[in-house]
């Protein structure tokens, strides 16, 4: 998640846009799986920038909403 994936569409309504590293649990754990990562550096969870396999999780959306919380209270990403 980053800025770029965050619209406002009419009505103040917030919606959320390219789920590009979205997958399916079942489907990543299959042994036919091959991650191909397509990630902007700054919001990428540390299992994404090592490459492991088997490290994504729901917790690598939270990182990522989380460098994007601070980007909108400091106007700047952490790092």
């Amino acid at each position: 998640m980053k800025p770029n994936n965050i619209m406002l569409a009419p009505g103040l309504l917030i919606k959320l846009i390219d789920f590009g590293e979205a997958f399916h649990p079942e489907v990543c754990r299959s042994p036919n799986y091959r991650y191909r990562p397509g990630f902007t550096l700054p919001y990428s969870p540390p299992e994404f920038m090592l490459g492991l396999k088997h490290g994504f999780t729901s917790k690598s959306d939270v990182y990522s909403l989380g460098i994007l919380m601070f980007e909108i209270l400091y106007g700047k990403v952490p790092f």
